[in-house]
């Protein structure tokens, strides 16, 4: 007798198994798929300069995980000095990570727009100041070539703040790419 009611539970079961199969699977191949290429990565470089107390010159490296159109993860090599008028120079750099939040795409005929803002903690190391934590909240847009659509313009403005020191504000100007889309 308990033979036949397994039995006749899997018999039952059976057609339900069957119907639920396909629409299951439909469902998880919808959010493997992104219809808009996301998650991508980008890449930029960008030169800049810094100022308060005195005009310095920035090289940044900068990389970017977007698992979703609007939303990623930032991380930033830093490279600064100062060579001023003062009779002390100063050099430092930054290894800074973050979040990036930004709009969806805004187009025009000839270029896409994207405008951020991030916020990024990191260390820093400078002479003469040592070393320390910061926190550099920032925004700005990148712009990318319709032509070359993995190929972008990035324009940034950022303030440092490290405890102890006076905010360093930044304005940087790179090149970027869009290095892989899953």
């Amino acid at each position: 007798m308990v033979r036949h009611h397994r039995l006749l539970s899997i018999v039952l079961m059976l057609p339900l198994l069957i119907s639920v199969t396909p629409t299951t699977v439909r469902a998880q191949s919808a959010t493997v798929v992104y219809i808009d290429k996301y998650p991508i990565v980008e890449a930029w470089m960008g030169m800049g300069v810094q100022a308060p107390p005195e005009l310095a010159r920035d090289l940044a490296f900068s990389g970017a995980f977007f698992p979703r159109e609007t939303f990623g993860y930032v991380g930033e090599v830093s490279l600064y000095t100062n060579e001023g008028a003062t009779a002390v120079d100063s050099s430092g750099h930054a290894v800074l990570g973050g979040v990036r939040f930004r709009t969806p795409a805004l187009k025009d005929p000839d270029t896409e727009l994207r405008l951020f803002a991030q916020a990024l903690t990191g260390p820093q190391w400078a002479n003469p100041i040592g070393s320390g934590p910061v926190f550099q909240p920032g925004a700005g847009v990148d712009a990318y070539l319709r032509n070359h659509d993995d190929v972008m313009v990035h324009v940034e403005y950022s303030v440092r703040l490290a405890l102890g020191t006076a905010p360093t504000r930044r304005v940087l100007v790179g090149v970027g790419l869009t290095c892989c889309r899953f």
